[in-house]
């Protein structure tokens, strides 16, 4: 069963330099590092590691750089890990000496192979609170973790109380929020959504989100065609 593990390090912030480097932490064998971050300029990312041969897939990002629509970045990568760390860190580097958040998540249960299955964006410059329509879920028991950039940085946008946030603010510089679904998918083709609040105008969200895939179901051995408990 998929669950964000205690090892799960804190935000971090980065104002006007290219980092930003979560503190220490120690995450378990067969652990998923899920990166949730956004910054104030149009920006891609390199993912680093102090762990030497990660390989970080980006599995969503929602930019702009167009006059009159939503602008900053927010972006979600993962890494698997088939062995324990120790005072591990991880660093998003951006293009630009420019101001955002970092939320690195440990997931554990995690499909090692297929980690993620559905993944949306979307953006909005309304002030007040907005419905965003995410997707429908692959499966039961699947996990729901995004990220929402504020580029003009008036105030934090807040997630509803359907999901834990990991929130930044620097005002006139960049806010957003990390967050996950408190609850796990309960069947296949289940509507995910989300509302954000912000009371800054105009706002300028842009969000992603991912759907994090179980593991497959090890049944126990079996000599004769009858488990063994």
């Amino acid at each position: 069963m998929l669950s964000i593990h205690p090892s799960t390090p804190a935000m971090v912030m980065a104002a006007n330099v290219p980092d930003a480097t979560t503190a220490p932490f120690s995450p378990p064998a067969g652990s998923l590092l899920v990166a949730c971050t956004g910054r104030d300029t149009t920006d891609t990312f390199s993912m680093r590691s102090n762990v030497a041969g990660l390989i970080w897939t980006e599995q969503a990002i929602n930019w702009n750089e167009s006059s009159g629509a939503a602008l900053g970045t927010a972006a979600i990568f993962t890494t698997y890990l088939a062995t324990a760390q120790t005072d591990m860190t991880v660093n998003a580097r951006s293009g630009y000496f420019d101001s955002g958040g970092l939320q690195v998540y440990v997931v554990t249960g995690a499909d090692p192979t297929t980690p993620v299955g559905k993944v949306a964006t979307g953006s909005t410059q309304q002030t007040g609170t907005t419905v965003h329509n995410a997707f429908t879920t692959t499966k039961a028991g699947t996990l729901t973790i995004g990220v929402v950039n504020d580029w003009n940085a008036r105030s934090t946008p807040a997630v509803d109380s359907s999901a834990t946030s990991s929130p930044w603010f620097m005002q006139l510089k960049d806010s957003g929020s990390a967050f996950y679904k408190n609850a796990l998918a309960a069947a296949p083709n289940q509507a995910i959504s989300f509302e954000l609040t912000t009371g800054a105008n105009p706002a300028h969200l842009r969000w992603a989100a991912v759907e994090i895939l179980p593991g497959p179901d090890v049944l126990p051995f079996s000599g004769w065609g009858i488990p063994i408990f």
